[in-house]
């Protein structure tokens, strides 16, 4: 068994810009690893987001994170 990984872009962060640099990077074919401490990074921490898209009123960070990233979970 190897444990090489090989990776083309280490993005440091596992909040919402970190996962969607993942996103558009792996759309390239550009192969991405995601390194953080903290799943949502401050997304997740900040309270009310009222500017992203989909939400009208607004919704919690944690909320945002969980639903978008985990879905069947939600």
């Amino acid at each position: 068994m190897t444990t090489d990984f090989v990776c083309d872009v280490a993005i440091v962060g596992q909040g919402a810009a970190g996962y969607s640099a993942a996103l558009y990077a792996a759309r390239y074919q550009i192969h991405p690893v995601v390194l953080g401490g903290t799943f949502g990074g401050e997304t997740a921490t900040g309270g009310l987001i009222e500017n992203y898209p989909g939400f009208r009123d607004g919704v919690d960070g944690q909320t945002l994170m969980q639903e978008r990233l985990y879905p069947e979970q939600s």
